[in-house]
């Protein structure tokens, strides 16, 4: 029975309902036997929705050979195709499939067939002249001579690393063929043979090795100042993203940056004069990263200017203290801030908050447990979700290292209810988590700011869901309106469980783009503002 109702805040809508029954556990179609030689049989058949894995069992049978024993193997959920070596020529072999999901077993299909004899006068002709034609990153190009008489080609490759076997069958008239969705810097062992009169000819072996994934050319300083470098490079075709990272020679790294597909030169500023430093880029592809391109680069020394005059500050008033930075410069990110309450809230569809630049070194050394709690309430709107996701984007890409060698990093978004994005133990690199923060998906509510504070003490910084005991643990929450729910409480709750931690320092720090939540602003610890 299935019922749907309409919620209308604390209200509830009368329900509609209606009854379904489940589908029973889905059985293997279209298996068959694609060819077959005096030792082998070449099967295969067509995907089963749900399926975990596909179990594959044969064994001969005949009059008066008493009980034979089964042979199974188990085969991935994408394999559907495999062929069955050793067998006896002239022999009739049963041979069952069986889709697997989890821990329960589909029904059998079953078909029966006999190998070839031994010694066929008119053997299937081996493949001639097998080479690889062409060499790609995620393509392999294979060639051969033509054999007459003979009802097509069956090719199949298998990476070294122990993954599934893949085949495909192609034309008589075929004299090359491309293996596509390869991985990058693979190799794999191919074999080709020929199928004629319902039989499989011997196969003719070779391995080949894909391609490594490419580099950044011509990485070059087209200018440099006492405080700045200007880099230019070559496009790279395919690449998604460049990551860019910088530092001085003797620490390297320190800083780095995500640029668009289209950058093909950027300006690192905040640089110390007379230093030399080590820049590097890769190309991005996905979430895959191409080889690194390393130089050095020197800044100049520092033009001479003259002192300008003592200005004499009046009585009452004061300035906030500045000086040179503190880090190696990037471009600035938008990071809401903010020191000073409004006197009256007032709510605006546009983030009005400075541009502030995030110091390299900070992330660059930080290792801890960082949870963003996202608001995607009505209120928020599609446009503004949108640029939180950027927002965290940019925040996330500037972690050097993510996953348990360095930073951690989940992201739980909230309306009427709170909901897990990911764990801080599911991506295990930076390239994992931004995927999944360009992923998240909007889907408008209220706002129950309390409910999902609690819901993240319980849920998100778990031990069972990857936090890390003894690492800073923080927790960035970005919402845009006042709660629709008490957020004292569970706000209280965080801050007893920071001082309860003895890790000295408090366990929990919140940060808010400042719309029309004045009220919450006390919510968040004072570490934060450091």
């Amino acid at each position: 029975m299935i019922s749907v109702s309409v919620l209308f805040g604390p209200g509830e809508g009368p329900a509609v309902t209606t009854s379904a029954r489940t589908a029973p556990l889905g059985s293997v179609s279209n298996f068959k036997v694609m060819s077959h030689t005096s030792t082998s049989l070449s099967l295969s058949w067509s995907a089963t929705a749900s399926a975990t894995k596909f179990k594959l069992t044969w064994s001969p049978v005949g009059a008066g050979k008493g009980k034979q024993v089964a042979r199974t193997r188990y085969l991935g959920s994408r394999v559907l195709a495999h062929r069955i070596d050793h067998l006896v020529p002239n022999t009739l072999y049963r041979v069952s499939v069986q889709a697997v999901f989890s821990r329960s077993e589909g029904p059998e299909v079953i078909l029966t067939h006999h190998t070839a004899p031994s010694g066929d006068p008119n053997p299937i002709p081996t493949i001639q002249d097998l080479r690889v034609a062409n060499t790609g990153v995620n393509t392999l190009k294979l060639a051969w001579k033509r054999l007459p008489g003979i009802s097509h080609y069956k090719i199949s490759w298998e990476p070294s690393n122990g993954d599934s076997e893949s085949s495909q069958l192609v034309p008589a008239e075929a004299v090359s063929f491309t293996i596509p969705k390869l991985k990058d810097n693979t190799t794999y062992t191919i074999s080709v043979s020929a199928v004629g009169k319902g039989q499989e000819g011997n196969p003719t072996v070779l391995t080949a090795k894909t391609l490594d994934l490419p580099k950044v050319t011509e990485f070059r300083v087209q200018e440099a100042t006492d405080s700045s470098v200007l880099l230019s490079w070559d496009a790279v075709p395919g690449a998604s993203l460049y990551l860019l990272m910088w530092g001085l020679a003797s620490a390297p790294a320190l800083s780095q940056e995500l640029l668009p597909a289209a950058s093909q030169s950027y300006r690192v500023t905040g640089l110390s004069s007379k230093e030399m430093y080590l820049f590097s880029i890769k190309p991005v592809f996905g979430d895959s990263e191409g080889l690194e391109t390393t130089l050095l680069g020197q800044t100049g020394a520092p033009r001479e200017s003259p002192t300008p005059p003592v200005a004499l500050t009046p009585l009452g008033t004061r300035e906030s203290p500045s000086g040179p930075p503190s880090s190696v410069g990037t471009s600035p990110l938008p990071v809401p801030t903010s020191t000073k309450l409004p006197e009256l809230p007032v709510r605006t569809s546009t983030v009005s908050a400075p541009l502030t630049a995030l110091p390299g070194p900070i992330c660059g050394k930080l290792k801890a447990d960082v949870g963003f709690l996202v608001d995607e309430s009505s209120s928020v709107g599609q446009s503004n979700f949108n640029k939180v996701k950027d927002f965290l984007f940019r925040i996330v890409s500037y972690f050097p290292k993510i996953g348990p060698q360095g930073t951690q990093v989940a992201v739980a978004q909230y309306s009427e209810e709170p909901r897990a994005a990911f764990h801080f133990n599911q991506h295990r690199d930076r390239n994992g988590a931004l995927g999944a923060i360009k992923g998240l998906s909007y889907t408008g509510g209220n706002t129950k700011t309390g409910h999902a504070i609690s819901y993240v003490l319980k849920e998100l910084f778990q031990p069972s869901r990857g936090m890390r005991p003894g690492f800073p643990h923080i927790l960035v929450l970005v919402t845009d309106g006042q709660s629709q729910d008490d957020v004292l409480p569970p706000a209280r709750a965080a801050h007893a469980f920071g001082r309860t931690s003895q890790l000295g320092f408090p366990w929990f720090s919140m940060s808010f783009q400042i719309f029309e939540c004045a009220p919450l602003y006390f919510y968040g610890s004072p570490w934060i503002s450091r």
